[in-house]
C-alpha cells in the first residue's frame, strides 16, 4: 500500500486508474456479452437486458486499456518502480480476468509482457 506519502499517492492513483478504466470496462463487457448474464446486465433485483453495442464498446475500451499497460509499466520492475504493491495485484487480476474473455496484453507490448511474466512467477501469484 506504500510507505511514504508519495508512494501511497502513486499506488492509490494507479489503483483508481486500473479500477475505473480497466475493471469498469471489463464488468460492462462481461455483463453485456455472456449468456449466463442474459437478464443481469445491471446488478440488482430487476431484470435488465444486455446491450450488444455496449458490450462491443466496452470490449474496445478494455483492449485500449490493455494496450496502455505497456506505457504504464514502462521499464520499471513494478508499477511503482521498485516495490511490489496492491496496484500490481489489481492489474494482474484484471489481465487474468480479461484472459477468460479471450483478451490479452498485445504481443507488441514488451514492457507489459515482461511485467506480467515477472508477476506471474511470484509464489504469491500461483494458485
Amino acid at each position: 500500500m506504500g510507505e511514504t506519502p508519495e508512494e501511497i499517492g502513486l499506488i492509490t492513483d494507479l489503483q483508481w486508474r486500473i479500477e475505473v478504466n480497466g475493471f469498469m470496462a471489463m464488468v460492462e463487457f462481461l455483463r453485456n456479452s455472456t449468456q449466463s448474464m442474459k437478464k443481469c446486465a445491471l446488478a440488482g433485483t430487476y431484470d435488465y437486458e444486455q446491450i450488444p453495442a455496449l458490450a462491443e464498446r466496452e470490449k474496445l475500451r478494455l483492449q485500449r486499456f490493455l494496450k496502455g499497460v505497456d506505457q504504464m509499466v514502462d521499464d520499471k520492475a513494478y508499477l511503482t518502480a521498485e516495490n511490489f504493491s496492491v496496484a500490481d495485484i489489481d492489474l494482474l487480476v484484471l489481465v487474468e480476468f480479461a484472459g477468460w474473455r479471450k483478451l490479452a496484453l498485445p504481443s507488441t507490448s514488451k514492457n507489459a509482457l515482461r511485467w506480467y511474466q515477472q508477476i506471474r512467477e511470484r509464489s504469491s501469484a500461483k494458485l
